[in-house]
């Protein structure tokens, strides 16, 4: 992912370019548009460019022959860390519910004078007492939920997130959120889910068992999380 203020107008005038340019001029998709993005794709693979899942949100391209240029920093990770220092074009090939498939291809060196290193992340966690913690990662904190401890967190719209049932909760520390609510279920079980996703709660042998699926789960649908917002515990 990066910053919207990071993506670059794609003017590189190639062959790529023509191709991207007619896909771009439809105002219905025909067959000749598909016969278009499969030449788009033959030429990209050619080209030697990367194949990714990414979202509209973190990578800013979202219609199909939607493209942009991108100084990849020289500590990029992910599925870009390949073009360190590079300035790349990424074009949008596929869509589809949440994410778009994308192809990420070198153009030249990013210039000496715009090679850039990220700034170091911030993780930050609301006020709590250290008793409370059963879980602590640099970016992720569960802490137990009681009458000690009241929790109240709300969206940007000002609604409040409901709590009710929960015994422990996870924050995200990158995200600046609430994340997860897991609870006791009967049998010694842990039931727990994120929030604002559709389906059930699911059940675990125990909460550390939970909270290593739960990271990851959260990691897969990082789209449910839109607003970020000061701590109001």
């Amino acid at each position: 992912m990066f910053d919207r203020s990071q993506k670059l107008v794609d003017d590189v005038d190639d062959d790529i370019k023509d191709l991207l340019t007619s896909i771009n001029d439809r105002t219905v998709w025909t067959q000749r548009c598909k016969d278009e993005l499969r030449d788009l794709k033959k030429a990209l693979a050619k080209r030697k460019y990367t194949t990714f899942l990414g979202h509209p949100n973190r990578y800013h391209l979202s219609t199909i022959g939607e493209s942009c240029l991108y100084d990849v920093p020289l500590d990029r990770r992910g599925e870009l860390k390949i073009f360190r220092g590079m300035r790349v074009r990424i074009v949008c090939v596929s869509s589809g519910r949440y994410t778009r498939l994308l192809m990420a291809g070198v153009i030249c060196e990013t210039p000496k004078n715009l090679q850039v290193r990220r700034e170091a992340r911030q993780y930050v966690f609301p006020e709590h007492n250290l008793s409370d913690v059963v879980y602590k990662s640099p970016r992720y904190l569960v802490i137990r939920k009681n009458a000690s401890n009241p929790i109240r967190i709300e969206t940007t719209r000002g609604e409040a997130i409901n709590l009710e049932g929960a015994d422990y909760v996870m924050f995200d520390g990158t995200l600046h959120q609430l994340i997860v609510t897991f609870r006791h279920d009967e049998g010694g079980f842990i039931r727990a889910g994120l929030i604002g996703y559709r389906e059930d709660e699911r059940t675990f042998k125990s909460l550390h068992s939970a909270i290593r699926s739960l990271i990851k789960e959260s990691i897969r649908n990082f789209w449910l999380f839109k607003y970020h917002r000061p701590w109001d515990c």
